[in-house]
C-alpha cells in the first residue's frame, strides 16, 4: 500500500490557544519566584501573552533586581505547576472545539501536529497531560530552545519536517496557530501561514491589525476551520463539534 504524503503541518501555541490553566501557570511561576527570591506577586501587572518562559523569568528578575537562578527556578516551577493545575481545576479548561479539531487532524494521515510554544518543555508537557491532549503532538519547539519566540518557528518547522521524514510532500503547507500578535510574527519568520484565534488576551480587531492569513473568534467549528485553511472538512457533518462528530472520531 502506498503511504500518504504529509501535506499539512499544524504548529499550535498552548496557552490561550489550546487551553487556559485558569491562572495556574501564572500563580505557579509567581509562587516559585516568591520561594526563591522572597518577592511576592512578582508577576503582578506583567503581560505574559506571547512571551517565552525564560523571557518572563528574566523580565521579572530584572524588574526586581535579583540575580536569576534558572535551574533551581525551573525545577521548583515544574513541581509547583504540577501541584497547582488540579487546584485550579474549576477555572482551567480546553478552549472551545479543541478536542474535536485535534481528533480530526490527528486521524488524517496527510496532517502532522506539532507545538510552537514559549513554555519550557516540561511545563508544556504537564499542561497538555493534565488536559488530556499530550499525545496529539509529534514534536515541537519550546522555551528551552530559545528565549526569543521569533527563533522558535524555524526550529518547530524543521523538527516537524524531520518527523514527517520521507513522507513530507515537497509542497507541504505549514500553519502556525496562536492567539497573540507574536504568534503571527512567529509564523512570518519561518514562511508559515499565520492562523490567529481570539481566545486569549487579544480581540479579533487587535489581531486583525497584524494581518494574519486566517483569523477565527475561536476554533469551535472544525468544519469552518478546515474550509478556511483549505483542508477537506469532515464529510457529512455541518456542525463538527456535535456529539455525532465526537463519536465518529472515537471509533
Amino acid at each position: 500500500m502506498k503511504s500518504i504524503a504529509v501535506r499539512w503541518i499544524f504548529l499550535f501555541d498552548i496557552d490561550g490557544t489550546l487551553l487556559s490553566t485558569g491562572g495556574a501557570g501564572r500563580y505557579a511561576m509567581s509562587r516559585t519566584f516568591m520561594c526563591l527570591h522572597g518577592i511576592d506577586n512578582a508577576l503582578e501587572e506583567m503581560s505574559l501573552g506571547g512571551k517565552t518562559d525564560p523571557q518572563i523569568y528574566d523580565e521579572a528578575a530584572r524588574r526586581w533586581n535579583v540575580a536569576p537562578r534558572l535551574e533551581p527556578f525551573q525545577e521548583l516551577y515544574f513541581q509547583t505547576l504540577a501541584e497547582e493545575l488540579p487546584r485550579f481545576n474549576g477555572r482551567g479548561h480546553l478552549m472551545p472545539g479543541i478536542t474535536p479539531l485535534l481528533r480530526y487532524l490527528a486521524q488524517r494521515s496527510d496532517c502532522l501536529l506539532g507545538l510552537l510554544t514559549g513554555n519550557w518543555q516540561e511545563g508544556a508537557r504537564l499542561k497538555l497531560k493534565y488536559f488530556g491532549i499530550e499525545d496529539y503532538f509529534a514534536c515541537g519547539a519550546f522555551g528551552d530552545d530559545a528565549a526569543d519566540r521569533l527563533e522558535l518557528s524555524g526550529i518547530a518547522r524543521r523538527r516537524a519536517e524531520a518527523a514527517a521524514g520521507s513522507l513530507l510532500d515537497a509542497t507541504a503547507t505549514c500553519l502556525v496557530i496562536g492567539d497573540t500578535p507574536r504568534d503571527i510574527a512567529c509564523a512570518r519568520t519561518a514562511a508559515c501561514r499565520a492562523v490567529a484565534v481570539a481566545t486569549g488576551d487579544y480581540s479579533l480587531s487587535e489581531l486583525m491589525r497584524h494581518a494574519p492569513d486566517h483569523i477565527f473568534p475561536s476554533l469551535a467549528d472544525t468544519g469552518c476551520f478546515c474550509q478556511q485553511v483549505g483542508l477537506p472538512a469532515p464529510l457529512g457533518l455541518d456542525f463538527p463539534n456535535c456529539d455525532a462528530f465526537l463519536r465518529l472520531c472515537s471509533r
